[in-house]
Formats: C-alpha cells, structure tokens, sequence
C-alpha cells in the first residue's frame, strides 16, 4: 500500500502551480505559443516556476503539455536523492526533469551497482532519457 509523506503544504500549491499550466494552454493553445509570448512580453511565468524548483516546473509543464497531473507513487532507485531534485544523465550530459527510479528493462542497475532506496513522490507522466520512470518532490522512504 503507497502512502505519501509529501512535505506539508506542497501539495497544493503544486496544484495550483498545474493549474497555472493548464490556464496558459488554455489561453495560448499550445506550449511553443505559450513560451513565445512569454519572450515577447505578452504573458508571464508563474512566480512558482521562477524558484528553480523542478517539481513546480514539471507540473507545470505537465498542466501545458495537457498531461495529467503527476500522481503520488513510490519507486525504488539506486543512490541516494539528488539534492536539488533533479538526476544528471551522463549520456546525453543534462539534467532529468526529475528523480529517475528503477523500471523498464533493467539495464540501469546493471551499469550503476548499488544500494537500492524506496523513494516516495510525484509521478510524471514522461519517462527519463533513457527510458526510465521520472519522479520529483520525492523523499527517501
């Protein structure tokens, strides 16, 4: 059984910050629309995206995108949490939108040995770079 143990308060302000998403889409049609305007001044990010906080821009971007909003779930990933929530992919040299964890084929415990950790936290509905499931918000459970 999945319990989350969300840091008190986040929940719904990264609703309201989905919900700021979904209003741009909305108004904009589609993202590419939505970030043009924004460089010509005809509309503004939401100050939630602005803290580089790579929960509030997934659900953002997930509002948007028109994707549904990310969902509690748990996971188990290899190394601890990356602080600044974000994990690094080596192969493409860029951060994630989020905390990859375990899933799909299983090669990614083959090249990165290790310790396995229960994380808990928000499911994106994208996968990583390599195919792998993408969390954020997430604690160490």
């Amino acid at each position: 059984m999945f319990t989350m143990r969300a840091r008190a308060g986040r929940a719904g302000a990264l609703a309201d910050t989905y919900a700021a998403g979904v209003r741009a889409r909305a108004r904009f049609g589609a993202a590419e629309h939505f970030w043009a305007a924004v460089r010509h001044g005809e509309a503004e990010i939401p100050r939630s995206i602005g803290m580089d906080d790579p929960a509030h821009e997934a659900f953002f971007a997930h509002g948007l995108s028109g994707l549904p909003i990310p969902r509690p779930a748990g996971a188990w990933r290899i190394g601890a949490i990356p602080e600044g929530g974000a994990s690094w992919n080596s192969r493409d040299q860029r951060w994630e939108p989020g905390i990859s964890a375990l899933g799909g084929d299983g090669t990614f415990e083959l090249f990165n040995p290790g310790p396995r950790r229960r994380i808990e936290g928000y499911l994106l509905w994208r996968s990583g770079s390599d195919g792998e499931p993408l969390f954020v918000d997430a604690i160490e459970i």
